[in-house]
């Protein structure tokens, strides 16, 4: 019997804020929540930019981070709830936004990274990619033989995207530090202000986000079992194992984009496998008792449409 039992991070912040007995520990409690409400506000709008670059990847937007909120509420049950710490909480929801802040990529960025040795290299080693679209159009950034009238400005354009989301894509995890200081440093000077938390909650937040890409072992080298934020207890590798989890459980079908697949391009065969992974869930459950996902792929269905679809890139 599925237990019906759901519980929000609002709902525990609020019962915080209205039923503590310890004053402070109710007004760190209330600042927390507003602190959070202002980054997720602001991580909204930055998060949606990553449409522009890998709009033939599943979603990173700020609906990935709401779907993986979600999913760790589904797994909490009532007795975890009441052991859970104030700070573990806060913690992992502004991880849930920070995470995959990475993925932005600045024009300004792309366009210094690409005269990069480090740029360069990898398009060298595009160029015997197994991906037909990742070879030819490394091929085509490097050619100088190229004759530029014969392909269309749009292929060209597309060509740029799927290298630079592929370069990018691959690092982001690294990048979530340089990331989140560029864009949300002078923002949390006023949140750091407003609500007394300590310079480096940037430093600390960037720390357990990048650890959603790496193994358990780097998990728990680089991330303390227990830290202390405004003079209250949380643990760093209890939140990064929260949001490895919550990050894994966003497989529904809807984690791909049809207006923006369609509108630059379409997927590549090699993208096509991780549209499909997505399309063929047909059952998924996650609980306190269990996490369940029935996939059922139907791999004569996408022998059959492969050529056909309307999704897949043309050309």
């Amino acid at each position: 019997m599925v237990n019906n039992f759901h519980f929000s991070f609002q709902q525990f912040f609020e019962s915080k804020i209205n039923d503590a007995t310890n004053p402070r520990e109710q007004r760190i409690s209330k600042d927390l929540w507003e602190a959070f409400s202002l980054i997720s506000k602001k991580l909204k709008k930055e998060l949606d930019t990553t449409h522009s670059l890998y709009p033939h990847y599943s979603t990173h937007d700020f609906m990935h981070s709401e779907n993986i909120i979600l999913s760790v509420e589904n797994l909490l049950s009532k007795e975890q709830w009441n052991d859970f710490f104030v700070l573990d909480a806060w913690m992992f929801l502004c991880c849930a936004y920070i995470h995959d802040i990475g993925m932005i990529v600045y024009y300004d960025e792309l366009l210094t990274d690409w005269d990069s040795k480090e740029f360069q290299n990898y398009l060298r080693a595009c160029t015997i990619s197994n991906d037909k679209s990742m070879r030819i159009a490394a091929e085509h950034m490097l050619s100088e033989n190229i004759d530029i009238k014969n392909i269309s400005p749009l292929v060209i354009r597309r060509e740029v995207m799927l290298l630079a989301a592929d370069f990018y894509r691959d690092k982001h995890t690294k990048r979530i530090r340089e990331k989140a200081e560029e864009i949300l440093k002078n923002f949390f000077s006023e949140v750091i202000e407003l609500y007394g938390i300590p310079n480096n909650i940037l430093e600390k937040l960037s720390d357990i986000s990048a650890m959603h890409g790496g193994t358990f072992e780097l998990m728990v080298s680089n991330l303390n079992k227990s830290d202390m934020l405004l003079g209250m207890i949380y643990h760093p590798r209890f939140v990064a194992a929260l949001l490895r989890i919550g990050d894994l459980c966003d497989f529904d079908d809807n984690r791909f984009s049809l207006q923006w697949l369609m509108t630059n391009g379409g997927l590549t065969k090699t993208n096509l496998v991780h549209y499909f992974k997505h399309q063929f869930v047909r059952y998924k459950l996650i609980s306190p008792k269990e996490i369940s996902v029935i996939v059922n792929v139907d791999s004569k269905k996408i022998d059959k449409e492969i050529e056909n679809l309307e999704l897949l890139e043309k050309g």
